[in-house]
């Protein structure tokens, strides 16, 4: 009786749309006469036979009455994966008999696409009897199992199934408009199944790890797709675009790398250790201090001391003891990033005792976190230092300080960074000298040092200066908008291209897109790139798109999806269709745009 209610209940909830229904019968028809001699052979011609020549016709088994229903799950390869009975025959032998008698099918033929149900599978329900017709196929029939779109995409994806994936993703269409639930899992579940093994030259990979600092693409596409990144450098960069998103993002990012990456995790934990505030202690605390990586474990235990109202003598000593040997580094860097004044003095005193470049660098990045007057003045006297690596720290340090005395030690600063930007033999301390200046000045240009300062330095002609400059610029400030839109008009395309970058943060401002909107049609893929937003008409986008490369098809792409998603539908069909991932990974570009008008 329980085996024949569930039974039921099976069969009322396994259904199958009656449009659908219809679309499929053909298909369904024509897979069914193909299995029918399997099952013939099997049950008809080796179950039924054995049972009239063994068994007596008194015998239970061979009641004329018998019938079983029975539910055979097919993969999308046609090997059969399970049998369950869906109406019993009432004779728990013959039930069972059938049962094995399915599961015994083999060499079945590849069921087509569209018998596959949305858990992966094919669902064939076949009535088997004592007597004759045994086991007719006119009795067979396909059921199908269907999910929430998002589920039934990641289920077919995960199984390689391209062209039902893409299916379910278009029935949520509506006037060009996707799903953005059912897209997001379509792009994440499609780079989780075929990239890698797919792969892109390196230059388009750059691309596309520069697309992913698009506002608009979400944690839970941006997250999976930096666990799949093979390249370390290619993460840290991920990680390093994906800092202006706030801490939520970094904060993902973290949680993730603990499951399968020391080093990645460590990267992530720092960055989220240099933000004033992380954003997600609890987590830090919690998932990071319990890691079996004890760099990791070690560094996390500095949110425990940042979060207290006061650092407890005992937690003092404790790391100052810890101070030496291999965990030398890792205590300065929890020092630095508790943010405990108190850490000071014993700072001060490791780097008068310090000899390794490397350590000495470690101090000053530690110094620098602390909000204490005398650190400020410590970083002031580092930019004379000898070493280049330890100048680079100081300078990054006095941008970072955030101690009392902020201000007046900022300004001391910026004379002797300006003699660097100037004089230093080594050009990356200029570059890092030019921008720290722009930075700092950028704070409050109203005071007049700093006013000076910030038209002395933006004075500077050497191309590698000005790109670190511009890239320090705010363009929300007035000032500093006027400069990066005078960039525009650089002759070196490098530095254009640096200004047009910092300006996308003000894409409303009128005097921004009068600078940019010429730019339309530049045949400069780079530089059409900020103008796509501004196109008056869907021609000025679907102009020349197959020929654009990866980041800027993906920009025009999103500008095309916010005024006429189905457009990139009907170009991305035929790339579906051929249900070869090749194909529609030359579409990622397009997949990734929809994301501009997704509801």
């Amino acid at each position: 009786m329980i085996r024949f209610v569930f039974s039921i209940l099976f069969l009322f909830f396994l259904q199958i749309p009656a449009g659908f229904a219809q679309s499929s019968k053909a298909v369904e028809g024509q897979y069914l006469a193909q299995i029918e001699p399997k099952v013939v052979s099997v049950w008809d011609e080796s179950v039924i036979l054995h049972a009239s020549l063994l068994l007596k016709p008194t015998e239970a088994f061979n009641s004329p009455q018998l019938k079983v229903s029975v539910e055979i799950m097919l993969s999308p390869t046609g090997q059969v994966t399970n049998a369950s009975v869906v109406a019993t025959s009432g004779n728990d032998s013959f039930d069972h008999t059938a049962l094995d008698a399915m599961l015994g099918l083999s060499r079945l033929p590849k069921p087509p696409t569209d018998l596959v149900s949305d858990d992966g599978l094919v669902h064939i329900f076949w009535t088997l009897s004592r007597s004759a017709p045994f086991s007719p196929v006119k009795n067979a029939s396909v059921r199908y199992v269907r999910f929430t779109p998002e589920n039934a995409i990641a289920r077919y994806l995960q199984s390689g199934l391209l062209g039902p994936a893409w299916k379910r993703l278009m029935e949520t269409e509506q006037a060009g408009s996707l799903s953005r639930s059912s897209l997001e899992a379509f792009i994440q579940h499609f780079l989780l199944r075929f990239y890698p093994p797919l792969t892109l030259p390196a230059e388009a990979l750059t691309q596309l790890q520069s697309m992913l600092q698009w506002e608009n693409l979400p944690t839970s596409i941006l997250v999976p797709y930096s666990k799949s990144l093979v390249d370390e450098n290619a993460f840290l960069a991920l990680a390093q675009r994906l800092e202006s998103r706030g801490p939520e993002v970094l904060c993902a990012l973290f949680e993730s790398t603990l499951e399968y990456s020391e080093k990645r995790s460590l990267a992530v934990l720092q960055r989220l250790l240099e933000r004033p505030e992380v954003g997600c202690a609890k987590l830090i605390s919690d998932k990071g201090g319990a890691s079996t990586w004890s760099s990791v474990k070690t560094l996390s235990l500095s949110v425990g001391l940042r979060e207290a109202p006061a650092l407890a003598d005992s937690d003092k000593q404790a790391w100052i003891g810890k101070a030496n040997g291999s965990d030398l580094i890792p205590a300065i860097r929890v020092m630095g990033y508790s943010r405990k004044a108190e850490f000071y003095e014993f700072l001060l005193s490791a780097y008068g005792k310090a000899t390794d470049v490397e350590v000495v660098a470690e101090i000053v990045h530690a110094i620098s976190l602390l909000p204490h007057s005398p650190a400020g003045l410590k970083l002031i006297g580092l930019l004379k230092h000898k070493q280049v690596k330890v100048r680079k720290a100081a300078i990054a340090g006095l941008v970072a300080f955030s101690g009392p005395d902020r201000d007046k030690h900022t300004k001391v600063g910026i004379w002797d960074m300006h003699k660097l930007v100037k004089s230093d033999p080594d050009p990356e301390v200029r570059r890092l000298a030019a921008a720290a200046i722009v930075t700092l000045v950028s704070r409050d240009l109203k005071a007049e040092n700093n006013k000076h300062y910030f038209g002395l330095v933006l004075r500077e002609k050497d191309p590698a200066v000005v790109e670190a400059m511009i890239d320090a610029l705010p363009p929300e400030q007035d000032q500093a908008k006027k400069k990066l839109i005078a960039y525009l008009a650089d002759a070196n395309v490098e530095i254009k291209i640096a200004a047009a970058r910092r300006l996308s943060r003000l894409r409303q401002d009128p005097d921004v897109e009068a600078a940019l909107r010429p730019w339309i049609n530049n045949s400069d893929q780079r530089l059409r790139y900020f103008a796509l937003g501004y196109a008056s008409a869907l021609a000025e986008l679907t102009m020349g798109f197959d020929k654009l490369t990866f980041l800027p098809r993906t920009e025009c792409a999103f500008q095309i999806a916010r005024r006429d998603g189905s457009w990139l539908i009907k170009s991305l069909d035929p790339l579906a269709a051929s249900g070869k991932p090749t194909d529609l990974f030359t579409g990622l570009p397009m997949l990734l745009g929809l994301l501009g008008n997704a509801r």
